[in-house]
């Protein structure tokens, strides 16, 4: 049995970093009651906005199309339709 020694590097965070990138549609949602109860079950809502009637608060509904992928030390993304 041939057996492969794995070489292990460590890379910066920035350095050959991979990303996912969706693009699609974007519906706002104005729904009060949808809104309110994601801002009473997310932790960190307060810390952006006072309340679901916030102006500065926009819920959106994003319907994915395509997605872009780059895996982390390489150069060629990959993209999938959806």
């Amino acid at each position: 049995m041939n057996k492969k020694k794995l070489k292990k590097e460590v890379w910066s965070h920035f350095e050959h970093s991979g990303y996912i990138r969706g693009a699609g549609l974007a519906n706002v949602i104005e729904d009060k009651e949808t809104k309110k109860l994601l801002a009473d079950n997310i932790p960190f809502f307060k810390e952006f906005w006072k309340t679901p009637d916030d102006p500065n608060f926009a819920l959106l509904e994003i319907i994915i199309k395509g997605i872009e992928y780059l895996k982390p030390g390489e150069f060629l993304a990959e993209r999938f339709s959806l």
